[in-house]
């Protein structure tokens, strides 16, 4: 079977997601239209548009692969007209790598950029493909950009024609059906596919959860990400502080300035984390309270591995995506986006709690054993793949 995915070919998730195909002897490929580097995870695949890296990661054939990188950014705003001469517009690029693989499946895993780019590719190629597509959903694909009306257009005409769809959340179900989407729903799947449970349990901390000293917090700061919140309500907390080791991962610059403040004016031992994803595991395994605050996403990624790892969440819940998951003020907490004082008083029960921490672990760890467990998860993503392409050639015959 060859499969071409859409998708950024320097996220972990991507990487992590065909992972679970690499023993399938199948064919791969991966277009990235937005140029990016390769993540050192990607391994036994064919890449189109890479960029140019001293070491290539394992296993990896790299197909029009440009020859520099610091100055793409600087290049594609300043001399747009020179790079479009070195570099073929990504739907016409797409329409001619489908047209030379033949693909038995092709697979965005994304909407903006990636279906996107792939639908303009159909039109190219006179509005239909030889093989059935799939749309997974990501992040904020369609909770916050369907509230703009050119987003919308876009989102409701790649729902209309693409044949499958696969997402993480019933929320985003829901959402798929109301912009238009009237194929095949092949399923609920965290964005990374399964975890390795077994191998998680390791790296983390024995005993209780309350005795952990450790407070995980998500540190985006962006148009939907809320980290400032997060420290806001933190410092409200103070008092309660001082015997805890604060970690603040994916910290965006205002909120490395906001650490950096915490730390001096209230002696905090609040830091900025960074680290691959057992790095992160790691963190989850020894943190009593993992915090995140967004204005949108999909089930979050962090939550799930701090859950696994038996960290007590304090997630935001846009859409009511997270009480799919989360029984308020049981196995977690649900917290607004926009109110740190109410974020604070949060953090201040699961601080001051020990039963209410200690009895959420087990239940969440029952729960992500479920749903998210690879040795689960991987036989059923090969089959929704061939289950696909199997229906596909039935109905063309």
């Amino acid at each position: 079977m060859r499969i071409l995915f859409i998708a950024a070919t320097n996220d972990v998730q991507t990487a992590t997601w065909i992972q679970q195909l690499s023993d399938t002897g199948w064919d791969i490929h991966v277009f990235d239209p937005d140029h990016g580097l390769l993540n050192s995870e990607l391994h036994h695949v064919t890449v189109y548009a890479g960029w140019r890296k001293k070491k290539v990661p394992q296993n990896v054939k790299v197909v029009y692969r440009w020859p520099f990188t610091r100055a793409r950014h600087f290049m594609q705003q300043n001399f747009p007209g020179v790079w479009k001469r070195i570099v073929p517009e990504s739907k016409y690029l797409l329409a001619q790598i489908i047209q030379q693989i033949r693909p038995d499946c092709i697979h965005a895993l994304g909407m903006q950029i990636y279906a996107y780019t792939l639908h303009e590719a159909m039109q190219v190629l006179g509005g239909s493909f030889p093989c059935p597509w799939i749309y997974t959903s990501k992040g904020s694909d369609m909770y916050w950009w369907g509230q703009f009306p050119e987003h919308r257009q876009k989102i409701e005409a790649i729902l209309r024609d693409c044949n499958y769809y696969a997402c993480n959340a019933e929320r985003d179900v829901r959402l798929a059906r109301e912009y238009g989407f009237q194929g095949e729903l092949l399923g609920l799947f965290q964005g990374m596919g399964g975890y390795p449970l077994k191998k998680m349990q390791h790296l983390r901390e024995p005993g209780e959860t309350s005795q952990r000293r450790f407070i995980a917090v998500k540190g985006l700061q962006h148009q939907v990400g809320m980290g400032l919140i997060a420290l806001r309500a933190l410092e409200l907390c103070t008092p309660l502080l001082s015997e805890y080791k604060i970690r603040v991962y994916q910290a965006h610059p205002p909120v490395r300035e906001e650490v950096a403040r915490l730390s001096s004016q209230y002696g905090l031992d609040v830091e900025v984390f960074g680290g691959g994803p057992q790095d992160m595991w790691r963190l989850f395994g020894q943190s009593r309270i993992a915090l995140g605050v967004s204005r949108s996403e999909c089930i979050p990624k962090a939550m799930v591995e701090a859950m696994i790892m038996g960290a007590f969440p304090i997630q935001t819940n846009p859409g009511g995506i997270t009480a799919e998951l989360v029984e308020d003020g049981v196995n977690g907490i649900l917290i607004p986006d926009d109110n740190p004082e109410i974020v604070a008083s949060a953090l201040r029960r699961a601080l001051q709690d020990d039963d209410l921490v200690n009895n959420a672990a087990p239940i969440n760890e029952r729960i992500t054993a479920q749903r998210y467990d690879d040795a689960i998860v991987r036989p059923k993503v090969i089959e929704m793949y061939q289950r696909v392409v199997s229906s596909w050639q039935v109905s063309s015959k």
